[in-house]
């Protein structure tokens, strides 16, 4: 075997090499946050393409372009919210046929719930992504009218006196930490009756509601 053979092959192995070490050092650095020193890079690809480490995205571009469609395809869509017919709890959802069909009377197949658009404004994910949980609507079994939203770990998910209204399926979703760009979305109840709302909602803590607590981080707005 010809010298010049013998140094191809090992040129071959140390790219080889240097490129399995800039793999796990960009994997390394995405799991821990940490950014890349702009001479770490990988041998066996030409200069021209090889993605540049800006102050924008401290991992290489393929990994930031992956980052930035996984934030462009958490969308949202705006909540609604509605009073039963009786009067005796609020109903949620983001899904617009069934904020339709519910408002419509009894006489055409609905369900004569009343909007209050006192949630505009207020927009939930449609679909999960990381660092998302799921929101289920819960209803109680002995008062069919009254309803919940509840983070699937909550205790309520577990609680015998409630049946989910989705058989399983989330009615939306939202960041469980705080986000760029995010708000916190609070849950208040008062005798059964429970609402979504903004931190600190003056009118429903001055009409007696107590703040349960932060449900998740949805759009600000």
């Amino acid at each position: 075997m010809s010298s010049e053979r013998v140094n191809d092959t090992e040129r071959v192995g140390m790219t080889r090499h240097r490129f399995k070490i800039g793999i796990s050092l960009v994997l390394a650095a995405a799991a821990t946050g940490l950014a890349l020193p702009s001479s770490v890079g990988f041998a066996a690809e030409p200069a021209s393409r090889t993605p540049a480490v800006t102050s924008a995205c401290p991992w290489y571009g393929f990994f930031c372009e992956e980052l930035a469609s996984d934030q462009a395809a958490a969308r949202s869509m705006p909540l609604h919210e509605f009073r039963t017919a009786e009067n005796d709890g609020t109903f949620y959802t983001i899904d617009p046929n069934e904020a339709e069909r519910v408002a419509r009377p009894a006489s055409a197949g609905g369900y004569d719930f009343r909007p209050t658009h006192e949630a505009t404004g207020i927009s939930l994910y449609p679909e999960q992504h990381e660092g998302m949980i799921a929101l289920h609507r819960l209803r109680l079994i002995e008062e069919p009218g009254t309803y919940m939203v509840a983070r699937a770990d909550s205790s309520e998910m577990r609680d015998g006196r409630f049946m989910d209204d989705g058989h399983g399926d989330a009615m939306a979703f939202a960041y469980i930490e705080e986000q760029p760009g995010t708000m916190t979305l609070h849950r208040y109840s008062r005798d059964n009756d429970w609402r979504l709302a903004r931190a600190n909602s003056a009118d429903l803590l001055d009409a007696g509601y107590d703040d349960d607590g932060v449900v998740g981080w949805v759009p600000a707005g």
